[in-house]
């Protein structure tokens, strides 16, 4: 046995793999290929790069036919709608947890891969830890890093429009407490915030600063009424014309999840008067 230079967590004698789940895309990548040879699917790839999707590959089938497959790499499911990726784009997401109900392309886990070894700990020893886990941001540290992001519009008062948009999400929640949340999210390395409608729904979050978004997705678990409320709070942010990259009106009622132009003081006011129509709304039909 050996001891790693991280916590003098032993090693065994002769292992070559990951010692940690993973913590980033690019760990995800490195077990694909650990794997690629003992899984029951046969894939063949063809390009890893750096551009969305992240991989081509050829899958073959048992009578010899292949089919060629877009292929994005994600820690879960979940982040490749918190990134923005669109899924006509991606044939199959590969990833180590599977957290997305309603995920509208093919996942492969690969937890549920490497538990399906003989020897799984040949690849991966500690499947349950992680080298660096994500970690709660508070609201503070957040809207810190936007004050020191020098690329980050500000307003007349010299602060971020998205510093301006947190406090504003801070005073909706308070007002509402009942049933609207805002709180730091987590995340490994970058701090953000998640402004969360019923506890089921994510309406607005930010994976750091300058990437602000709106989900159109509350998960199976959700009140049916918050529906009808998702719909209307997606009709407006497209209507107001702050998504940075609005889908064809057709395929609104198929988006999940958009990235949103905080850059202005008029994208500023938008935003905060749709979130306060969606609220308005959601507290008028609780108080029915």
């Amino acid at each position: 046995m050996t001891e790693s230079n991280d916590e003098k967590l032993k090693v065994p004698e002769g292992f070559c793999g990951l010692v940690y789940a993973p913590s980033y895309e690019q760990e995800v990548v490195a077990l694909f290929f650990l794997l690629l040879q003992h899984m029951e699917r046969r894939f063949v790839v063809e390009e890893v790069r750096q551009d969305f999707p992240d991989c081509s590959l050829w899958e073959f089938t048992a009578a010899g036919t292949r089919t060629c497959k877009r292929v994005e790499f994600e820690i879960q499911s979940g982040d490749f709608a918190a990134h923005g990726h669109d899924p006509a784009n991606c044939d199959l997401i590969v990833c180590w947890e599977h957290n997305w109900r309603q995920c509208p392309i093919e996942v492969v886990e690969l937890r549920s891969e490497w538990q399906r070894l003989s020897d799984p700990h040949r690849f991966l020893l500690y499947p349950d830890q992680q080298r660096r886990p994500p970690q709660a941001w508070a609201i503070e540290d957040y809207t810190r890093a936007c004050v020191e992001d020098a690329k980050l519009p500000r307003a007349d008062d010299g602060i971020p429009f998205e510093v301006h948009l947190v406090r504003h999400l801070a005073d909706m929640a308070a007002r509402f407490s009942s049933f609207a949340q805002f709180r730091g999210g987590e995340r490994n390395k970058r701090p953000g915030y998640t402004f969360r409608v019923c506890d089921s729904w994510t309406a607005m979050g930010a994976d750091a600063p300058g990437k602000v978004y709106a989900d159109f997705d509350a998960g199976s678990g959700a009140p049916e009424y918050l529906s009808k409320e998702m719909k209307g709070y997606r009709q407006s942010l497209y209507g107001k014309g702050v998504f940075k990259r609005p889908p064809p009106q057709g395929d609104l009622e198929r988006t999940h999840l958009r990235h949103l132009h905080v850059d202005s003081q008029s994208h500023l006011d938008d935003l905060c008067e749709a979130v306060r129509e969606l609220l308005t709304a959601v507290h008028n039909f609780l108080r029915r």
